[in-house]
């Protein structure tokens, strides 16, 4: 268990032709001994098969934990 607070963390807004690519949220460093990265991967389904994010959702139930 990690018992000490993460003393750096980045937030990246996906954004790109005001068309969103999905958040993505890093705590620690490559450099640390522990680094956390959370994202939307429905976001990067979409774009790997060619899907509206809608459509990935209806036909694979996937759905994203709000951030």
């Amino acid at each position: 268990m990690i018992s000490r607070k993460a003393k750096k963390y980045r937030f990246i807004d996906g954004e790109s032709n005001k068309k969103s690519d999905g958040k993505t949220i890093y705590f620690g460093t490559r450099q640390s001994d522990v680094m956390l990265s959370f994202y939307e991967k429905d976001y990067e389904q979409c774009a790997k098969l060619k899907l509206e994010l809608l459509r990935l959702s209806q036909v694979f139930r996937v759905t994203n934990v709000e951030f």
